[in-house]
């Protein structure tokens, strides 16, 4: 959530909510159940709750009325769309099967740079990045001259410039892809 431009804020473990739904029985059940965050968006707000997969699927097999899998594999809680819904609110299934692997090891790896200020490298892009990026516009750094060990060698803080320069949005790459040996 934190790197989607569309949470404005988010709140972990918000205050409970109630759930009603029918167990397997038929008999109904009022539950007060805490979701993981309650997040604000650019167009809506609600309650988000993130499980495990597996976990997921087994809350289903458990309480069919309350965790549902959708056509198109996503999850829904339909006591927490009910009492949402009430509020003009929402609330959201997150499953794990949803996260893309890549994407968070890359943003795990620029976590470092995106938690300081690096407000030196929007006054000064190291000339060697500025002059490769120039001369071959979409150049894939894990590939290029900036690799090499002998460019390396000579400009030891090389990747360090180019990590410094993705945090800061001067340089910009797909973080959902690989960015092997980078």
């Amino acid at each position: 959530m934190e790197h989607d431009p569309a949470v404005l804020e988010y709140y972990d473990q918000p205050p409970s909510i109630p759930l009603t739904y029918y167990h397997v029985g038929g008999r109904r059940v009022s539950v007060m159940h805490t979701p993981d965050y309650f997040v604000l968006r650019r167009d809506s707000a609600g309650w988000v709750e993130c499980k495990a997969a597996q976990d997921l699927e087994n809350l289903a097999a458990k309480t069919p009325n309350r965790y549902v899998r959708v056509n198109d594999g996503r999850w829904q809680c339909p006591p927490g769309e009910v009492h949402a819904s009430a509020l003009g609110l929402d609330y959201r299934v997150w499953s794990s099967a949803q996260v893309e692997w890549i994407l968070q090891r890359n943003l795990q790896f620029l976590e470092d740079y995106m938690r300081f200020d690096s407000g030196d490298v929007v006054n000064f892009v190291n000339p060697l990045i500025k002059t490769a990026v120039q001369a071959e516009p979409g150049i894939l750094l894990p590939g290029s001259v900036v690799n090499s060990s002998l460019f390396l060698q000579k400009w030891p803080g090389i990747r360090h410039s180019c990590r410094k320069c993705l945090q800061q949005s001067l340089t910009f790459t797909d973080v959902a892809s690989a960015l092997q040996g980078f």
